[in-house]
Parts: C-alpha cells; structure tokens; sequence
C-alpha cells in the first residue's frame, strides 16, 4: 500500500517529467527555423535577446569597445541565409558565417550540396563588402554567430568562418580573433595571418605583406595556436593571391606548427568547385588523432615503437645503417588508414651526418598495403610485386638530391611506376629535409620543406604545384576505366617501412638519421593487428636463448637493434627489455618480451679471466684461465644458430693457469662459439672463435 508520502513524491516526479516535456518541446519548436529551409535573401535576422552579449576576446583587435555593439549591427544589417532541406531543429547542425568582398551576402552555389551534406548552416552579412572597416565586416559575421544561436539548434563545436577574396581575408581575422567560438575556417582566394611572414612567392605587391591586417602579438599566436584549430586555404593555379597563400601556409602556419592546407582548383581568381570545399571541411574537421608521434629521444613517445634492422636509435635519433649489400629498415608497428575522406598526415624530418657525405645514400618511404604478416619482414624489394604500394624515394646522389614517387597497383597493372621524379635546388647537407604527407582517398599531397627544379611526370594525375614544393598526385585523374585503387587497398591498415640503401655498393655510404616520425590519423579503428609473439625463450645462466633453430636471428634491447647480435643466443649484459626477430623465407616471427632488471644484486661471473688463441685458427687453439679459483667447468664448441659442434666436457680449474686444447681441424670455415658453464655458481660465457 502507498503511503501519502510516497504518492506525492510520484506526483512532484511525474509534474517534473511533464514539464521537461513541455520545455523540450518548446525548444524543439523554438529551435525549428522560422524562414523555412533553403535560400533565404535579404532577411533580418532580428536582435539578441541577451542584450548583456559583448565580443570578449583574448587576441589581437578582439577586445572590448573595438567592434560595434552587437544589437546596433544587426538593427542595420540583413543577410543571405541558407538552411539544408533536412533541417528540423531536432539535431545541431554546424554553422559557417560568410564575409563577401562584395557588397552583396552572396551564394556560391557549387558549394551548397556539401552543406547539404555536411549538415551545416551559411549566412552572410549584406552590405559588408571589401570598402567597408574590418571592425563592421567582422562585427557584422560575429554578430550573426551570436544570434543564431539563439534562434537555431546550432552545434557549437561546429562553428566556422569563410569568405572570399578581401572577406577571406577578414573571416581569418574574425578566426583567429575568437578562437574560443571559431573550429576553423575555409576561406577561398583570400587569406591572413597573426604576423607577418617571409615573401617566398609570387605576390602582387611584391613585401606588401597582404597577408598582415592587424597587429597581433607573439602571445596572441601562442594563444591560438592552444585552441588547436585548422584552416583550409582555397585557391586557383591562376589565383593573383595564389602567391600570399602560399608564403601564409609555408612560412607561417608549417613554420609555427599551426594546422593548416592549401587546396589548389584549375582556374583563376575565386574560382572554386563542390569538390574542393568538401575537401576544405574534411581537413577543418578532421578528428587529428595523434597515432604516432615519436623524436627517439625516449620522452613522451606516443606509439608502440619501431621494429629495426640494422637501426638503432642513437643520440635522440633513428640511425639507419646499411651497408654495401644490406638495407637498413624501420618498421612502424602502428598500422594506420588513410584511403577516406578524412585521411591521415604523415610527418618526418631527415638528415646526413655532414661529415661522412659522400654522395651514394637513399632513403625510402614505403606504404604499402598490409595483406598479410610476411609483409612485416626484412625485405630488399622496395616495392612489394603484386601488392598496393606508393614509395616516395630520396637519392642523395648529388648536392641536389633526387625526389621520385612510384606506384604498384595490381588492378591498374602498374609495376614499378615512376609517376615523379626533379631535384632539390636549395637543399645543402646542412640542411635537414622534412617531408610532410596529406594522404587521403582523393589524393596524397607530399611536401618537403626545400623546392624542387623542373620535373619529370609521368601521369596525368600528378602535379608539381606552383609553389615547387608540393607535389600533388589525384587518383581519378589518371584516366583508368575504374577506380584507381580497388575497395579493400589499404583498407586493413597501411604499414610504413622507411628503409635506406646503398647506390654504388663499391663505394662508402653516408648513415642517414630521422628526428622524428608523426602520424596523424582519423580513423585507427579495426586495423589488422601485426603479427603476434610465435616462440618463447630459454633462459640459461645469463644466456638467452630461442627454443627455434628458424633463423636468421636479430636480438634488440629496448627496441634498440643489438648491431652483430644474429644468433639465436645473446649474453645478458646490462638491465632492460630484450625481444628477438626471427626472419625465415618469406615469413617472420617475434618472441615474447624478456624484461632483466637484476644486474646490480649478481654474484659477479667468475668467467671473465681467459684467453683464446690463436683466433682467428686453422687448427687447434687454446683455451687458457687466469687466477680463478676451483670451478667446475663444462665446455662446448657452439655454430652460429646454437648447436654444439664439439662437446668437450668436463674441467676443473685450479689457481694460477688450466690449459685446454679444443680441436678445430675438421670444423668447416666460418663464426663459432666457445661456450663455457661454470654449473656451480650457475653461470655461462660465451667467446667468438673464428675458423679460416
């Protein structure tokens, strides 16, 4: 039975409920647009109903009293809306406020089906053209962005702002002004920038410095670039301000590490496509996702490391360190994706000790498609037959070094395609060279930080923009019957080998050294996972050995390459994580992780006082002790993958010197082992023995 208190808490429950109903409903309601959908002209949009709303900001002329009050501008402006057909008021749509430079608000209607699908609202200001103050034109869009708030469902981390030309110019201003309100911004054949930046570019007015309008300080940059927000710079192959985008995205955004893009459309000044905006969105909102980003200096590593061979990180460096007939090779154990919409960005820097230049090293940059774990193996094919790979070389043959790009594609029979190819005309050995990759299903952008003279294409679809520093290569444009590459490419993750080599094997080569390694990623989720642990070690003494007789072998520790470490045993000499590489034909195998951290408490081996001579042999040589003490010891002749070859057995050693002859006549030439066991204090040594 209820009592009364228990039926009046109902009844306050259930009156709360109803009334949550009814405001939800109010705001449905209220949230529903009150033009209708589609294009809307010349519409006052009415005042704020918060009057108390100023425009606070943090950064350059964003402050108090430097816009006019908001209700006086929208008592005197009208705009040019357009609202998706979809839209109902039920879900945030995002919102992109638009600066012309004319003088009226404007449509460009190529661009109208993507907000359509993208789900976001435009509205542009009347009467804010190019001969109107920047403290009105921004006011005026800012203005807008407040009072739609108000009266629309308007997602807030989905705010936007755009124009074109002049407006351009001054919806990057408004951007960077309210970077607490603004996501991003897209502004076409038009762009600005906190300070000023080198002229690198063709400009109109040659150190005119279009690029700077207001006065922003260092802190200002600083503060904005906190906010983490992307802009997507739009232009034309024969935009006059094509030149001022570039010197704003090279030598401002790249130079600061703010995130930025330029995307290029045939034709001429503010001449723009659906196809171009839709990329411009995809970049603004791309999710940025940190997958890999590693500077091998052991702090703040954020990846699950790299396999190496002949590698090693030395001195906060990846040290790749081939040889006359061996490459040495990085793999990334993140696999990532890049072939949708969104993408990913892939960032390096490299450079050559100075000192042992020599003119004959390459360095490799190897994505290719992860169809299957033999894949994650020392390979000297640089481009895999018969599996979907794009490889962007560097050959430093010269003081103006050699960038080529190849492609295999099994569905377009391409093998060992050279798409690209010109040389560095400002680079120096000096010099560190970074390359930067926006890869996604459209294209691959690859951008180095030098520029390249006259090149050699191959394909319809690749270009060497204007800027001679980007080279662009789009899919479709290739011309094929189908699809470029085929519907499942790539699609289990991307594996990236940076591997280098040798050119002339006769002569001495340079080590080539990467600073870091960064992989920004959309989309990390349900990538074929790498090749998981297939053998475990033995543990002898202070011996680790594999329970395998597979090989080749390579032992790391720490993920640090052990160099000469190829047998399928390594002596425990110093506390950390060791793990073990077995190559065997085409597939490849990894141990278990074995973590030592007991070498500051071990009795100290007693087998550290002999002598093996003469080594290299031809015949017998001997094994002498000094000044050990009695120890019972067992000795074997061990071959290079761990098998006893000769057994030799037993000894005792007496104080002062125990000499013991070991046979080696009938050993075939090549690399031994001695092995000594010391059994009663459990300890073991091994001693290289060569046989010529």
């Amino acid at each position: 039975m209820r009592t009364k208190h228990t039926t009046e808490k109902m009844l306050i429950v259930s009156f709360s409920i109803f009334l949550s109903l009814i405001v939800f409903k109010a705001t449905l309601q209220a949230q529903a647009s009150p033009w209708g959908t589609g294009m809307i002209n010349n519409q006052n949009i009415g005042l704020l109903d918060d009057t108390t709303v100023v425009f606070p900001s943090v950064t350059g002329y964003g402050n108090y009293g430097y816009y006019p009050n908001p209700n006086s501008l929208l008592n005197n402006y009208n705009f040019d809306i357009y609202i998706p057909a979809d839209y109902d008021g039920t879900k945030a749509y995002g919102l992109v406020t638009y600066i012309n430079s004319g003088n009226n608000g404007g449509f460009t209607n190529q661009w109208l089906p993507v907000f359509d699908e993208k789900q976001i609202i435009y509205i542009a200001g009347d009467n804010i053209g190019n001969s109107v103050f920047i403290n009105n034109r921004a006011g005026v869009a800012m203005a807008a962005v407040y009072r739609l708030k108000e009266i629309l469902n308007i997602d807030s981390t989905r705010i936007y702002a755009s124009g074109n030309s002049g407006g351009a110019r001054t919806a990057m201003v408004l951007a960077y002004a309210y970077p607490e309100w603004f996501f991003g911004a897209f502004p076409n054949c038009g762009a600005n920038y906190p300070r000023q930046v080198a002229q690198d570019y063709e400009t109109q007015q040659p150190n005119g410095h279009y690029e700077y309008t207001l006065p922003f300080t260092t802190a200002d940059l600083n503060y904005i670039k906190s906010f983490d927000r992307r802009y997507a710079m739009m232009t034309s192959f024969q935009d006059f301000r094509e030149g001022d985008i570039m010197n704003i995205y090279h030598n401002g955004m790249q130079q600061d590490g703010m995130k930025g893009k330029f995307l290029e459309t045939p034709g001429y000044h503010c001449w723009t496509t659906e196809a171009q905006l839709r990329d411009a969105i995809n970049f603004v909102e791309h999710p940025h996702y940190d997958f890999v980003s590693n500077n091998f200096d052991n702090t703040n590593v954020l990846d699950a490391g790299f396999k190496l061979n002949n590698a090693a990180i030395v001195g906060g460096n990846l040290k790749l360190q081939h040889n006359a007939t061996e490459e040495a090779t990085a793999y990334c154990r993140n696999l990532f994706r890049w072939k949708d919409e969104k993408g990913s960005i892939l960032k390096t820097t490299i450079f050559l000790e100075p000192s042992t230049f020599n003119q004959n090293s390459c360095v490799h940059f190897s994505l290719t498609s992860m169809e299957d774990d033999s894949l994650y193996c020392a390979s000297r094919q640089l481009l895999i037959p018969d599996i979907p790979n794009i490889l962007t070389s560097v050959v430093f043959d010269s003081t103006h070094p050699l960038l080529i790009v190849q492609v295999e594609n099994p569905i377009q029979s391409l093998t060992n395609d050279t798409i690209f190819m010109a040389r560095f005309s400002d680079w120096t050995i000096q010099d560190s060279l970074s390359l930067k990759f926006h890869l996604w299903n459209q294209e691959i952008r690859i951008e180095p930080n030098k520029h390249l003279d006259t090149a050699l294409i191959t394909t319809s679809g690749t270009l060497l923009l204007d800027d001679l520093r980007s080279v662009r290569i789009r899919w479709n444009d290739f011309n094929t019957s189908s699809t470029f590459w085929g519907t499942n490419d790539f699609q289990q993750g991307t594996l990236l080998r940076i591997i280098s080599t040798t050119i002339n094997p006769l002569l001495p080569n340079s080590n080539v050294m990467l600073d870091n390694v960064n992989i920004i990623s959309a989309d990390t989720n349900n990538l074929t996972a790498l090749p998981v642990d297939t053998f475990e070690f033995n543990l002898s003494n202070d011996t680790l050995a594999a329970n395998n007789n597979l090989g080749p072998y390579q032992w790391s520790i720490n993920g640090n390459t052990v160099i000469g470490s190829n047998n399928s045993f390594i002596q425990i000499n110093q506390n950390g994580q060791y793990e073990l590489t077995v190559y065997h034909g085409s597939s490849c195998a990894f141990s278990q992780s074995f973590n030592v951290n007991w070498l500051n408490t071990i009795t100290p081996n007693p087998l550290t006082k002999f002598s093996l001579f003469p080594n290299p042999t031809n015949g017998t040589t001997n094994l002498q002790f000094h000044n050990m003490t009695d120890e019972r010891l067992e000795i074997n002749v061990l071959d290079v993958i761990g098998r006893r070859v000769i057994e030799l057995g037993s000894f005792e050693t007496i104080k002062g010197i125990n000499n013991i002859l070991i046979p080696t006549a009938n050993l075939a030439l090549g690399l031994y082992y001695i092995e000594i066991n010391a059994r009663d204090k459990g300890f073991q040594k091994l001693k290289k023995l060569m046989k010529q």
